[in-house]
């Protein structure tokens, strides 16, 4: 794992193992489960690197946008025509 640099899986393998020996999965079905762990957690990674690398002064959802203050955009996005 580390050859290939499965980081996650490397260290969240025995999460894995012991639902995947006691459910009885099937060798795809776990191998499935861990790959999408590996691929999720390399965007989560992904996404943090560009966060900090964008030196944003803080960090800001679409939740916490003001839409009364700004008039011009509204939830529904823009007008289809």
């Amino acid at each position: 794992m580390s050859e290939l640099h499965l980081t996650s899986v490397r260290e969240h393998l025995n999460d894995f193992l012991e639902p995947a020996v006691k459910d009885n999965l099937f060798c795809l079905d776990f191998l499935h489960r861990v790959l999408t762990q590996e691929a999720v957690a390399r965007n989560a990674k992904s996404l943090d690197r560009r966060m900090k690398y964008a030196a944003f002064p803080y960090h800001k959802t679409i939740g916490e946008f003001d839409f009364g203050f700004q008039t011009s955009v509204t939830r529904r996005g823009p007008a289809c025509p």
